[in-house]
């Protein structure tokens, strides 16, 4: 980062580099991030990456610890979980089960969204829900093949009906398992997204 920036400015650069890192699981739940670590990493004095951290803390993104060191905050919400968000999540997948047969891509985005945000809620985190937006929203502005949109659709209502499965039970370390290691893993889901996102214009939705 140039040295020139000023303090504020080199601040916000840092809270937004640290958020992204948060955001992307560059930095994992529970993982401790040092001041000091983070300071040698880009070359800046302490003060801007403390002040970052701290409208962090602020955020509710992390917990600050004694010895000038955060912790991400592990997000947990299936003890949270009540029967009638269960059928909430119910009746949001039973939508995008028929939207998806229609190949409707919009209108499943928006059931989507509506289907993680009863988990997103109980977090009462606003950092994160606008960060999960904006991930959310450049998935459904880019264009995707007719030819795999349904198979993708189909592939995600399934996916759901486990994740219902794991929320009914408050199976909060399988929920947290599954969404890492199967709904939102980039390593498995890397050959169906080559696949799925149009690379020769045949799109269902314009860019």
């Amino acid at each position: 980062m140039p040295h020139s920036v000023k303090t504020e400015s080199l601040t916000n650069q840092v809270y937004k580099a640290i958020k992204e890192q948060i955001g992307s699981r560059d930095f994992r739940p529970g993982e401790r991030i040092y001041e000091q670590v983070l300071a040698q990493r880009m070359s800046i004095s302490r003060t801007p990456i403390r002040e970052a951290l701290l409208k962090l803390e602020r955020d509710g993104l992390v917990i600050c610890n004694s010895r000038r060191s955060y912790n991400v905050r592990r997000l947990t919400a299936a003890d949270q979980i009540t029967p009638d968000d269960v059928e909430l999540l119910r009746r949001y997948d039973a939508r995008m089960e028929a939207v998806s047969n229609k190949s409707d891509f919009l209108a499943f985005g928006a059931w989507n969204r509506k289907f993680h945000d009863v988990f997103l809620s109980k977090f009462g985190n606003r950092t994160l829900c606008e960060l999960c937006d904006s991930v959310r929203q450049q998935l459904y502005n880019f264009p995707i093949s007719r030819s795999s949109l349904r198979e993708w659709l189909k592939k995600s209502v399934r996916e759901h009906t486990e994740i219902i499965r794991l929320a009914e039970t408050q199976d909060g370390k399988g929920l947290e398992e599954y969404f890492r290691h199967t709904h939102w893993s980039g390593e498995k889901n890397l050959g169906y997204i080559e696949k799925a996102y149009d690379r020769d214009g045949d799109a269902a939705v314009p860019a």
